[in-house]
């Protein structure tokens, strides 16, 4: 009830309607990326690669910003992508498998895919604008923890 009071019930539905485009913009990059017409699968995909928390803080990061749903997504998959690489490097095992090709079915392997389909936007975009949106996310993520 407090969020309503706050924000008013437009303010509420465009919240709810611009996460929601967020979620099938999503999924929708996700099955282009993997080339998967099956949508069970590509929504599969998406939630081993993005947790819900995740998705919503790349959402209100996004919103936030007032970014349209395409940056914001290429934003959150460059982001996402980007936290998963750093942890797999932190231990030596990692560090190793880094530095080959990711095998076809891994995580690491369909972050690849997602990332590439959306690096030509992230670099349009440019490096301020992502370091934006990654501070956004960051604080958005931390607030939910």
């Amino acid at each position: 009830m407090k969020m309503v009071e706050q924000n008013g019930p437009e303010q509420i539905q465009a919240i709810i309607n611009y996460n929601r485009g967020f979620q099938e913009g999503l999924k929708w990059q996700v099955a282009e990326a993997i080339s998967e017409d099956d949508e069970l699968f590509a929504a599969t995909v998406m939630n081993s690669l993005y947790s819900p928390s995740e998705i919503i803080a790349g959402a209100e990061a996004g919103q936030s910003l007032d970014m349209d749903l395409d940056e914001a997504i290429a934003c959150f998959v460059f982001a996402s992508a980007s936290a998963a690489a750093y942890a797999k490097r932190k231990s030596f095992w990692g560090k190793m498998m880094s530095k080959r090709e990711p095998k076809p079915g891994t995580t690491e392997h369909y972050h690849l895919l997602v990332v590439n389909s959306v690096f030509a936007l992230i670099e349009q975009m440019g490096p301020e604008r992502t370091r934006h949106f990654g501070n956004k996310y960051a604080e958005s993520l931390a607030a939910m923890s």
